[in-house]
């Protein structure tokens, strides 16, 4: 099936679907927090606050206007426990929310696992240890994980780079016909001679296809 978008609508002929819109999106970008917004950071008595910022998951765009004050439960007297600040899509709910997934009381607790599904999908903001008798949240609980990308990670555009493989196996095989079909009209001096210098050609041709623009530079450089 044939889908396009986004053209301007005649009296409701075009309407588009919110999957086909966010479908369209998340080919743009990846999961993640916008320029290291939506930091978790220590409050008052236990609480803490998430800050303004912009985040996107699976297609769909989640911003927090002003700071946001999220409570956490009260400490256990024997143990400690890890709990994660996160960001909740729900494909039921049709909404991505910040919440508090809280961890299960341990000697040495571990942070609690993310739901990842069809239907939710949860980015971790921060793990917040919960010793035991604590009555308030200070920094040193807080651990940042929107730096890491399997938990949460920076937004950035999902096309880093172009595969040019396809295209490049094409010109290979070019050069080879083409020097297949002179052979049978020259003599094997001068075949041998233009031979030397299409593989030379093509060398320098994949090569400009796969350096960085770095080495791209310094061989330019060093040619003049």
């Amino acid at each position: 099936m044939e889908e396009s978008g986004f053209f301007a609508t005649n009296n409701g002929d075009r309407k588009y679907k919110a999957e086909l819109i966010a479908s369209f999106f998340s080919k743009l970008f990846t999961n993640g927090v916008f320029n290291n917004e939506l930091q978790v950071i220590a409050n008052s008595g236990m609480t803490v606050i998430l800050k303004e910022g912009i985040a996107f998951i699976n297609g769909y765009f989640y911003r927090n206007s002003t700071e946001k004050v999220i409570n956490i439960s009260l400490a256990d007297t024997e143990q400690s426990r890890i709990d994660s600040i996160v960001l909740r899509y729900s494909k039921e709910d049709r909404n991505i929310i910040a919440d508090v997934i809280e961890g299960q009381y341990a000697d040495n607790p571990v942070q609690p696992e993310l739901t990842r599904n069809a239907n939710i999908y949860e980015l971790r903001l921060c793990n917040i240890l919960i010793n035991q008798n604590v009555d308030e949240i200070t920094t040193s609980m807080i651990t940042d994980c929107r730096f890491n990308s399997s938990d949460c990670g920076q937004v950035i555009s999902a096309v880093q780079q172009l595969d040019t493989t396809d295209i490049f196996a094409q010109y290979e095989e070019v050069f080879n016909s083409l020097f297949e079909q002179m052979k049978g009209i020259i003599n094997d001096d001068t075949g041998g001679s233009i031979l030397n210098e299409l593989n030379d050609l093509k060398d320098d041709v994949i090569y400009i296809g796969t350096c960085t623009d770095e080495e791209l530079e310094a061989a330019m450089d060093a040619s003049n």
